[in-house]
């Protein structure tokens, strides 16, 4: 594992990894102007559709 990854806390498994950014993204942008709670969901389920449970 890099220097870079070891610093940056990445989890061992890169879907929970995914779960923890994503969630953590999404209620960072909650609260900033233009936040539109329909497309995040989206993005959400266009993730899902690749393969990925968020």
């Amino acid at each position: 594992m890099s220097e870079i990854a070891r610093s940056a806390g990445v989890a061992a498994d890169p879907t929970q990894e995914a779960h923890r950014l994503f969630h953590r993204l999404w209620s960072k942008a909650y609260d900033a102007p233009g936040y539109d709670k329909r497309e995040w969901l989206r993005f959400e389920e266009l993730l899902r559709q690749l393969g990925l449970r968020i």
